[in-house]
Parts: structure tokens; sequence; C-alpha cells
């Protein structure tokens, strides 16, 4: 019997350590991505990962004015990337502001984002705002 009941208890132990990932597969993939700062965690929670990589490559070629639309061939998600300025941080190197409007599931979304070089030669989100 109390065998029994020391199993009970440790179900409702274990059972109360058990946890449920909310994350979406999109989430899960740009993790890394986020982690880096290349795409703010609200940009990944509905972009594939490719989409961000072209993020990246648009990051390093833009010039000023610069837009760029693609659509993905898997997802069929539609994306607009207006490069709207160049600055330079306090360290010398190199940001970008621009704009990514994206097609995402039938649902419009739009972000305001600056990106910075760092020392590595890799871009990294500076800010990334939601816009309506």
């Amino acid at each position: 019997m109390k065998k029994i009941i020391y199993l009970f208890i440790l179900m409702i132990y274990l059972t109360g350590c058990a946890t449920t990932n909310t994350q979406t597969p999109q989430q899960i993939a740009n993790a890394p991505l986020v982690s880096a700062g290349l795409i703010s965690a609200d940009m990944a929670k509905d972009m594939a990962s490719d989409d961000a990589d072209k993020i990246q490559q648009l990051l390093d070629t833009s010039q000023p004015q610069d837009n760029q639309t693609w659509k993905n061939k898997l997802t069929h998600d539609a994306y607009q990337f207006n490069s709207t300025g160049v600055s330079v941080n306090s360290q010398g190197l190199p940001c970008r502001t621009y704009q990514l409007k994206a097609l995402i599931d039938d649902s419009n979304q739009q972000w305001q984002a600056q990106a910075c070089r760092r020392l590595d030669g890799t871009w990294r989100a500076t800010k990334a705002i939601a816009q309506s």
C-alpha cells in the first residue's frame, strides 16, 4: 500500500514539472537569429528562417532608398524591404534603418527597424518596432 501512495505522490510531482512549449515552429527555427540580434522576437514569430537570411543579405548590400521584394516559394509569404537610411554608430560602424512589410498567412505586418554592423562583421538589430 505504501508503494502505491509513493507512486501516486511521485506521479503528482512529475506532472507539476511538465512544461508545454508554446513557441511556433518559426520561433524555434529563428531562435538563433533572434539571439544573434539579426531579427527581433516579434519579427521571428511568423517568419521563415530563409526570409530572415534574406534580410541579413539585404543589410549587407542595400543602399539608401533601395526597395527589394520577394516571395517565399515554400510558405508563399511576401516581403518588401525598404532601406530608409544609413548612419554610423559611436564605434564608427555602419547602421541601416529599414522598413519591412510582410504578407504572412494573409495578414499584413510591418516593422520599422535599425541594425548595426558589429566588429565581427555581422549585423545586429538595435531596434524593431511593429507598426499597424
